[in-house]
């Protein structure tokens, strides 16, 4: 096959990816950008109550008063994205690590690796619906003094105090601990959601054919060079796309700080202008630290195509 022909081939099979997406952008053009624009016009805007006889809300132009109100005036929401970024890009680089670390453990030929696979998946179906409302109530029960308890903290065989002892005895830095204890007493959570990156980490490592590391191993390459030299640059493209997936899982998640105060702001004090600057100030974060983390993985991504 000519270079000519290759190109053209591979041309069209880039177009027919087209088809793929159609339905997301379909549903963006009717569904999301309407309702974005229409947010923000909240975000400007004042809404009145109905006057005698119309029975209608209306929205008087304010300009940028509730962009000071949330920026200036509230004392916490600015206070609860500056806290809480650092705890999600955090999450965000273990889920991937340990997803990428799990689905090279389940990609070797190990015995009833199929019954593994499955059960690492099982949170993710289970902690959607309804389990996952109960565990936002355990949660909230704990938080208002109610008798149940994080079991990190007060239960178990190996809690976080155990390990902060341990830590201290073997002079380990503060820093470092901390980072540690945090992704330990989050280890549900990780592991909750890091089904999906699993499985996307599982596919493309069965792609790579078994000839390229029989031929590294004859040329006397280690497993640590294999990894390195073979694995990680063939699979990038897929860590680029968990990367992708994992902030904006991570930055919607149900349990995230600012993600429960707009949506409190929405429902118990009904108030829209406000919620949306909120909601557009922070959709602004969320494509900041996307871009950048984008920027970032696509410098190391290897196309074998290109």
């Amino acid at each position: 096959m000519t270079f000519s022909k290759r190109s053209a081939l591979m041309r069209k099979r880039g177009r027919s990816g087209y088809w793929f997406v159609l339905p997301f952008i379909i549903g963006l053009v009717l569904f999301f950008i309407p309702a974005f624009v229409e947010s923000i016009c909240y975000g400007f805007s004042e809404i009145q109550p109905p006057s005698e006889g119309t029975g209608q809300y209306t929205m008087k132009f304010i300009g940028l008063e509730n962009y000071r109100q949330v920026l200036f005036v509230d004392p916490d929401f600015v206070r609860e994205v500056v806290s809480s970024l650092g705890s999600l890009i955090l999450s965000s680089v273990i889920i991937i690590i340990y997803s990428l670390l799990i689905a090279t453990i389940l990609n070797k030929n190990l015995r009833g690796k199929g019954i593994m696979r499955a059960f690492l998946f099982l949170p993710v179906v289970i902690s959607t619906g309804i389990i996952s409302r109960v565990d936002a109530a355990n949660v909230l029960t704990s938080a208002t003094g109610g008798v149940l308890t994080s079991g990190t903290e007060t239960g178990g065989m190996f809690t976080s105090y155990d390990m902060l002892e341990a830590f201290k005895s073997m002079h380990i830095d503060f820093a470092l601990l901390d980072v540690v204890l945090d992704a330990v007493e989050n280890m549900y959570d990780i592991i909750t959601r890091s089904g999906v990156q699993l499985l996307i980490f599982l596919a493309g490592l069965q792609t790579i054919s078994t000839s390229i590391y029989e031929s590294a191993k004859v040329e006397g390459a280690t497993w640590w060079e294999t990894l390195w030299k073979i694995t990680f640059p063939m699979i990038s493209p897929l860590i680029l796309v968990n990367v992708v997936y994992t902030v904006i899982d991570s930055f919607t998640a149900a349990g995230n700080p600012v993600m429960d105060r707009i949506y409190s702001t929405i429902v118990t004090d009904v108030n829209f202008p406000i919620a949306s600057v909120m909601s557009t100030l922070y959709f602004i974060v969320v494509t900041v630290v996307l871009l950048v983390a984008v920027l970032i993985t696509s410098r190391l991504t290897f196309y074998e195509n290109k």
